[in-house]
């Protein structure tokens, strides 16, 4: 159970960075232009090609890295502490990810972070990326405490 969540992670997370990867090609403003005119700099720009902004693209590649990496160490750090808690050889300090309540209540947050992180970035705010570096950290703790602890 535990290699399926791993395998899980990381094909979720080569899937996020190949469709980060991605991009479309850029527009060229020069595409009826003859080579002449352009070096000269004769046919100056379209009034629509300067006057559009080019919309920036809120679900990109560091974006969807951060979301899978801050989920799949969720789901690791979940299962690692499972199976300790399992073998009795660590016990689980938060008192909410005890029991059956550890995977919806951990993914779940995991996902809320990264649906703040999204609104966050759609609103061009500059640390958009606290939350789910944040959730990437914790669990992070999470997980070596775990692998400290025994378990496999």
């Amino acid at each position: 159970m535990p290699r399926g969540i791993i395998l899980f992670a990381a094909l979720a997370f080569a899937l996020g960075a190949y469709a980060g990867a991605q991009s479309k090609p850029a527009k060229l403003g020069n595409w009826n232009r003859t080579p002449d005119e352009v070096a000269a700099g004769l046919h100056s720009p379209l009034p629509a090609e300067v006057a559009k902004p080019r919309p920036q693209r809120v679900f990109d590649a560091k974006f969807g890295t951060l979301a899978v990496t801050s989920l799949g160490s969720a789901a690791a750090d979940i299962t690692l502490a499972r199976q300790c808690e399992a073998a009795h050889t660590c016990r689980e300090g938060n008192p909410l990810m005890r029991g059956s309540a550890a995977i919806p209540f951990g993914l779940g947050l995991a996902v809320a972070d990264n649906l703040f992180a999204y609104a966050a970035k759609k609103h061009h705010n500059r640390y958009w990326y606290l939350p789910q570096a944040a959730t990437l950290a914790f669990h992070a703790v999470g997980i070596g405490s775990d692998v400290a602890a025994g378990a496999r």
